[in-house]
């Protein structure tokens, strides 16, 4: 049912739904004006005042109304019983097909005219119920203040398209609203206002063609449930999960909190065929192609294109211990453009929609704790991580890369006498696989060119080549320590929650998560107060295993040593490789 006004005599006339296509009627598009409106109470009386200040826009009105041959308009304000819930239910719902089906609209720029605003920037441009105003109906003629006209909508399209970011097209009528994204309708309405936070929500039902249930009160939670209707409709556009984060939230839900997240979601748009999702009342549960980006952190590509930059936009996940996922920014970038890559992983997700009591994961490296051995000689060491402000005690990985941490080379003056300078040097790497897996590898660099790397100071193409992840793919079944001596090598693969804890021949390698060391400050730097230690100390002599026997005669141990800090290493023949 809609509730018309007759412009003759300012009665209120209610229309049934089934009647309606015999009606024919103008709709108001406005501000709300501070001198008061017209209510459905002023209406409903058999009594009003047409010389009172608030009638005067309604008489304004009628005016044109009637030069044109319509008896009947449509006016918020005095068509909307405000004191009856079921009356602003319907209306809600109903406003968008309300004004598509109306002749014409009237908008009425009371802050433009003579000695006022120009057109364009006009507050009306800035609401959030004139968005749907200037959308739906096909013609909309602009008043100003004086009621004289401004011009008509397809006469003004590139103005309007300019002053607004909605496509030409969509304001011509050549493009359906409905085949934009959702990320780009959601763009259309940011930084608009509303007097009620809610009608920021309620004002773009009718642009995405859903229902929702009004309750004023809620707030914020309004936008959340239009969004939830949203995706039961449209469960293939990832563009309604192409927005930004603001500064100070730190990991969320998929669901933006306010339309202005998608402020710079104009050109985002979604891909045709991208994978369905579902949501229920835990979160969102989908697949999408994912790449390390920190720990327990991926980068995930959403099925959407951002048409300014020709790339594919996506959004950071990390994971919880229940293995469900929220999202979450990076230090100044919460929403990326980028470009899929063949080593991408697709993976079965769940987003939680409330992530509240998040933990921290452990920072995205390792820690080298060393220990002073008996002995008069010194190791010569080069550490080499892949995050070059990395310290000698610590291997990390910048942000946006996956895999190698750093590479450790270590000699000893009593071989160089020997031998040929850095001719056997032994290398330790660490690293994490796809799903933050500890990874080590001992060996021994003999001859080895990226050995003789560890002469020189390191240059960032050095770096690249040492940190590479060639290492880490290998095919096939692990051997066991005993085969792995004819390999020249030993590689560890351990798990997130356990570790490495594994016992070689003269050494033990112990890879565990611990809190961080009191006297770390630059612990706290990284937002995190646990790290992945690193453990790697020579085995007793009473202790070694019979299969290291055979090669005793030509072990060499050196250690380093850093106060509260242990890593030892052997200089066994048994882990040679040419790296």
């Amino acid at each position: 049912m809609i509730r018309l006004v007759d412009t003759g005599t300012l009665a209120l006339h209610e229309v049934e739904d089934s009647d309606q296509p015999d009606y024919t009627y103008m709709i108001l598009s406005h501000r709300w004006s501070g001198t008061g409106e017209v209510s459905y109470d002023d209406l409903s009386s058999s009594h009003f005042d047409l010389s009172t200040p608030r009638f005067k826009k309604l008489v304004g009105f009628c005016s044109p109304a009637r030069s044109h041959g319509y008896r009947y308009v449509w006016v918020d304000t005095c068509c909307i019983n405000k004191n009856s819930t079921v009356d602003v239910q319907q209306a809600i719902n109903s406003m968008y097909r309300w004004y598509k089906e109306s002749k014409v609209c009237v908008a009425y720029l009371e802050d433009v005219g003579p000695g006022r605003k120009p057109f364009s920037a006009s507050e009306w441009f800035e609401r959030g119920w004139t968005l749907q105003e200037l959308i739906a109906p096909k013609t909309v003629w602009f008043y100003n203040h004086d009621w004289e006209s401004i011009g008509e909508k397809t006469d003004l399209v590139t103005v309007l398209s300019n002053v607004t970011g909605i496509p030409a097209g969509v304001l011509s009528g050549d493009i359906s609203p409905q085949s934009c994204s959702v990320a780009q309708r959601m763009s259309w309405v940011a930084k608009r206002k509303t007097k009620r936070i809610e009608d920021r929500a309620y004002g773009l039902v009718g642009l995405f063609d859903v229902s929702l249930q009004s309750i004023y009160g809620e707030r914020e939670k309004a936008f959340r449930q239009l969004q939830e209707q949203i995706v039961k409709r449209y469960n293939d556009d990832h563009s309604i999960f192409a927005w930004r984060m603001e500064n100070d939230e730190e990991y969320s839900g998929l669901f933006a909190p306010s339309p202005d997240s998608f402020y710079n979601s104009r050109y985002v748009v979604a891909q045709m065929g991208s994978p369905e999702f579902l949501h229920d009342n835990r979160g969102i549960s989908l697949e999408l192609p994912t790449r390390p980006f920190r720990m327990e952190t991926y980068i995930a590509m959403l099925s959407v294109i951002d048409t300014s930059q020709a790339r594919q936009c996506a959004i950071l996940l990390a994971r919880l211990p229940n293995d469900q996922f929220v999202r979450v920014r990076a230090k100044d970038e919460s929403l990326f453009r980028t470009t899929f890559e063949q080593a991408d992983i697709c993976r079965s997700i769940k987003i939680h929609d409330d992530p509240r009591g998040f933990p921290k994961p452990p920072a995205y490296g390792y820690w080298l704790r060393r220990l002073s051995l008996p002995g008069n000689e010194t190791a010569e060491t080069q550490m080499v991580a892949r995050d070059e402000n990395s310290r000698d005690d610590r291997i990390l990985i910048p942000e946006g890369e996956y895999g190698t941490a750093g590479v450790g080379f270590f000699g000893a003056p009593s071989i160089r006498s020997i031998y040929s300078r850095w001719s056997r040097i032994h290398c330790v790497k660490l690293g994490f696989d796809d799903d933050f897996n500890p990874i080590c590898r001992i060996s021994n660099a003999m001859a080895s060119n990226q050995a003789s790397l560890a002469t020189r100071p390191i240059s960032s193409h050095d770096r690249r080549k040492l940190c590479s992840n060639k290492w880490m793919t290998i095919e096939g079944e692990m051997p066991t320590v005993s085969q792995k001596w004819s390999t020249g090598f030993c590689l560890l693969k351990g798990d997130k929650s356990t570790g490495i804890d594994r016992t070689l021949p003269d050494i033990n390698v112990h890879i565990k998560i611990e809190r961080g060391p009191n006297q770390s400050p630059e612990l706290h730097g990284i937002g995190t107060s646990e790290v992945w230690m690193v453990n790697i100390e020579k085995i007793v002599e009473n202790a070694r295993s019979p299969e290291s026997e055979h090669c005793l005669h030509h072990c060499y141990l050196w250690s380093m040593c850093i106060p509260s800090m242990l890593l030892v290493f052997t200089g066994c023949p048994c882990f040679i490789e040419q790296l």
